[in-house]
């Protein structure tokens, strides 16, 4: 048994920052969000209480809607049209225009004790989100300059994932993954020379990095060896004692092993 230790340098985690902002507009080139200040997330999940003869009888939990205010010191030209301010002519907007559906994505940092902000990041994916625009306020220059901070209400509306319930608001942990499976992931993201950026749906997403993993088994040459992978696939379960799931492993039955893929 192990005894619990709050003490441990790798455990005291924390998050900080927001940045990569992407917008990925349904009918446009996704487009690098440079504005992007803030995003606080509002939806939480609630429940419904039914009472009989006077005390609770049932509490069902409802689902938890996405629900974020975004906050940025400008925005792309092609925001402008999803939250209904359109480009009549050039250089002409006209407001109050029906406004459209997009995809967001932007990253947040993870620090601990022992890397500070190296211990990895969360790459948040948004769907079908709508903007609603707050008020903005402008005022005289005084004798410094400050910039106006835009912010838009967002709600988003989900997208189905077998074996889920459906969800607006995918969290990828780059901590707990294959580190090839997170370059798929963000070469999609972010765009390569060869392909545009796009955002994948959940059910990508997850058929993505649920394929497998890859193990790496080093031969340090004095007898032992090491292996790297997946945090569900690799463990240490004691002492020099190490677990490595989803992997074929054959005894040789001289204190060796084969070790070769499942696929």
């Amino acid at each position: 048994m192990t005894r619990l230790n709050w003490n441990n340098p790798e455990a005291r985690i924390f998050e900080v920052g927001l940045d990569r902002g992407v917008l990925y507009p349904k009918s446009a080139p996704a487009v690098a969000w440079n504005g992007l200040t803030g995003v606080d997330e509002n939806g939480a999940e609630s429940s419904k209480v039914y009472y009989l003869d006077g005390r609770p009888y049932l509490i069902v939990p409802t689902p938890k809607e996405y629900q974020a205010t975004l906050k940025a010191f400008t925005y792309p030209d092609a925001f402008s049209e999803i939250m209904g301010l359109v480009e009549a002519t050039d250089g002409m907007y006209v407001d109050s225009q029906q406004g459209d559906a997009f995809d967001l994505s932007y990253r947040t940092l993870i620090g601990d004790a022992n890397q500070g902000l190296e211990a990895g990041y969360k790459i948040h994916l948004v769907y079908n989100a709508i903007a609603a625009p707050q008020g903005n306020s402008y005022s005289t220059m005084g004798s410094s300059v400050d910039p106006s901070e835009f912010s838009w209400d967002i709600q988003a509306y989900p997208m189905p994932l077998v074996g889920y319930r459906s969800t607006a608001h995918v969290v990828i942990d780059t901590r707990h993954m294959d580190q090839y499976k997170l370059g798929e992931i963000e070469e999609l993201l972010y765009g390569t020379d060869a392909a545009e950026a796009s955002i994948p749906e959940p059910q990508v997403v997850f058929d993505t990095l649920n394929h497998g993993d890859a193990i790496i088994i080093t031969d340090n040459g004095d007898g032992t060896w090491e292996a790297s992978g997946s945090y569900k696939n690799v463990h240490l379960i004691g002492d020099g004692i190490f677990e490595i799931e989803n992997v074929n492993g054959t005894d040789n039955g001289d204190g060796t092993f084969t070790i070769s893929t499942t696929l």
